[in-house]
């Protein structure tokens, strides 16, 4: 077990301080000769805060642990000593204010973005951009934006910590949730099943390793949508196979040839209206009420190793079953839900192909996968806000530009 700053742990197994054992502290640097420095933040059993003893006044004490006295500890009302500066944090909006009824991700996502400065602009998330994440220092908020996968996340990280934010849009397959009962510890039933909840809901804190797997899940569902598209290309009407080897090609490719280039721009005209029209077709919810392996349930019926996504009585898709379990895999780690609409396929169509190339070679931005953060602070004037948010956009800009580099 590795503790990294920020760390909350538990003490135990001390000799000649027997009066810690079982405290919480939190860790406030590296490891040196063999100690790791923390800072308690309980008090002794016994302590009365209206009566103090100072023999038992712990809480604020440093002292140099071994490895071997700390225990790892989840215990997030600690996670609150940061707003003491920064009073209302993502977890405040979400179950104060009507913030938190919102079951639509875009949504609720948007409504707390739109709270705080945005100091980065929307990145792609990579390898490198996952990094400068964790390594932030400071009170910040990320929003994970997939809208390819119609999936949105924000990750608010203090102290070393981290916590998790999502809601999901009720649908007739699976009982959705609002950004308030992912807060609250007594959650509707469908929520009690979900085991993300059980991780990162109720407002518990987590550590790094808990988040960069989250993030590590987003990379793999990038990586598999190239993978993925030229089976979802073969079943939209007017696309031949020569329009999916010029969008395997890629932009750099089709540049070289004017006509190539057209053609290609005409094909993503074609998908993402076809797909458009089919998404509007589904109703309010954007959910196929027809069914899978013979349950009914998800629009998805396997044949031997091909999988067909209906909507109704119409086919959309047919692919291996190999990659649709896959999609399935990944997207299950993100939502726990062990079901996955026919809409999901039909967004990764409309804005999956050509994400990358599509992104603003100013910004990184693109609309299939990318990320925002923001600083917060609810103190700052606008003119400090704007101009905090340009110190941060050169400072990440600079150190992705170092990394890359030094390679």
């Amino acid at each position: 077990m590795s503790f990294t700053q920020g760390s909350f742990v538990k003490l135990h197994g001390l000799a000649n301080a027997k009066h810690y054992n079982g405290l919480t502290a939190v860790v406030i640097g590296d490891m040196k000769d063999g100690r790791i420095p923390v800072q308690l933040l309980d008090h002794q059993e016994g302590w009365n805060e209206s009566q103090p003893d100072p023999k038992k006044e712990c809480a604020g004490k440093t002292l140099n642990a071994k490895k071997t006295n700390l225990k790892s500890s989840d215990d997030s009302k600690y996670w609150k000593i940061e707003q003491m500066q920064n009073p209302m944090s993502v977890y405040d909006l979400t179950t104060r204010t009507n913030i938190g009824f919102e079951f639509d991700c875009s949504i609720y996502v948007r409504r707390v973005w739109d709270t705080f400065f945005e100091t980065v602009p929307p990145q792609p998330l990579d390898d490198d951009h996952v990094s400068l994440l964790l390594d932030e220092k400071g009170h910040i908020l990320y929003w994970l934006r997939c809208d390819a996968i119609m999936f949105h996340m924000m990750i608010e990280k203090c102290r070393g910590r981290f916590r998790i934010f999502q809601s999901f849009v009720d649908d007739p397959m699976s009982p959705g949730y609002s950004g308030r009962e992912w807060c609250g510890t007594n959650p509707p039933e469908g929520l009690l099943k979900n085991s993300n909840w059980k991780k990162y809901g109720r407002g518990l804190t987590v550590s790094r390793e808990e988040v960069e797997y989250l993030l590590k899940t987003i990379i793999q569902m990038q990586r598999m949508i190239p993978s993925l598209l030229p089976y979802l290309l073969e079943n939209v009407p007017g696309i031949t196979s020569e329009d999916i080897k010029i969008l395997q090609d890629g932009a750099g490719k089709a540049r070289r040839d004017n006509r190539v280039f057209n053609r290609a721009f005409e094909v993503l005209e074609i998908c993402r209206r076809w797909s458009a029209d089919a998404v509007s077709k589904l109703g309010p919810l954007g959910i196929t009420e027809i069914g899978v392996q013979n349950n009914a349930a998800t629009g998805t019926i396997f044949y031997g190793e091909v999988a067909c996504i209906s909507q109704g009585n119409r086919r959309l898709f047919q692919i291996p079953r190999r990659v649709y379990e896959r999609v399935h895999e990944l997207m299950s780690r993100l939502t726990c839900r062990n079901i996955i609409s026919p809409v999901v396929f039909l967004k990764i169509l409309n804005t999956g192909l050509w994400w990358k190339d599509n992104a603003d070679p100013d910004t990184g931005g693109a609309i299939g996968f990318a990320y925002h953060a923001a600083r917060l602070d609810l103190h700052q004037s606008e003119e400090e806000g704007i101009k905090n948010a340009e110190a941060l956009r050169k400072k990440y800009k600079d150190r992705l530009k170092a990394m890359r580099k030094s390679r």
